[in-house]
């Protein structure tokens, strides 16, 4: 039986469809030049600053081809790469990676499994967040890290879908079916259970040289304990 579910913004989908949308999205951007250019990279590595010291086993979410990967690998004792993309996977594993095809919502280890799951720009493309975040606070044991970068696409941008497509150079806004504020990203984040050790938002053009259109270059920052 197929599943339906609802966003705003995409409507009523088929869940293999929206996975076919996000397989497609993560293989159109699984390349050497997106993940490498300067502005990403600024980026990325301040995320990585914010992974506490001395971690034994993390979780990448949404590795896409491994460029993050292999400078995580170097920040704990051992990494578990996870994608939705089977490409994405396999260019993983070249890099010497343990990594596996999975759904952030569903995913398959035990209770208690992480000291730390690391989520770079992918929650966003949860299309049950709830769920998403259930599913990563099961898994950290207690007192584990979740440290993550979401754009905060809930906000008024002023534009048109159609306009921040011509702006995007083609990027489809709706990529991103879960958009939120940070106000309303830290009620649910309490709400299941995280405790907020650094959340913070930041003008990422600003920062790093990043443009994000729909969260007028806002991008949401945090390390939260369980």
């Amino acid at each position: 039986m197929s599943i339906l579910l609802w966003t705003k913004k995409v409507g009523l989908m088929n869940y293999n469809e929206y996975l076919k949308m996000q397989k497609e999205h993560s293989e159109k951007i699984g390349t050497e030049q997106y993940f490498s250019t300067g502005n990403y990279t600024r980026m990325s590595k301040y995320l990585r600053t914010l992974i506490p010291k001395n971690i034994q086993k993390m979780l990448e979410i949404g590795c896409n081809a491994g460029y993050e990967s292999t400078h995580l690998e170097q920040l704990c004792f051992e990494l578990i790469s996870i994608d939705i993309s089977e490409k994405g996977i396999e260019k993983t594993k070249k890099r010497g990676i343990n990594a596996f095809v999975m759904d952030m919502h569903k995913l398959t280890f035990e209770n208690d499994t992480f000291d730390c799951v690391y989520a770079n720009n992918v929650i966003e493309h949860a299309i049950r967040p709830n769920i998403v975040l259930n599913e990563i606070h099961r898994v950290l044991k207690n007192g584990g890290f979740f440290v993550f970068a979401i754009p905060q696409d809930g906000i008024e941008c002023g534009k048109t879908k159609e306009e921040i497509i011509k702006l995007s150079e083609g990027w489809n806004p709706d990529l991103h079916v879960f958009k939120v504020t940070k106000d309303k990203l830290k009620e649910m984040l309490i709400n299941h259970a995280f405790k907020i050790d650094i959340f913070e938002k930041k003008d990422i053009q600003e920062e790093f040289g990043m443009i994000h259109i729909p969260s007028n270059n806002t991008m949401l920052f945090g390390r939260l304990m369980k």
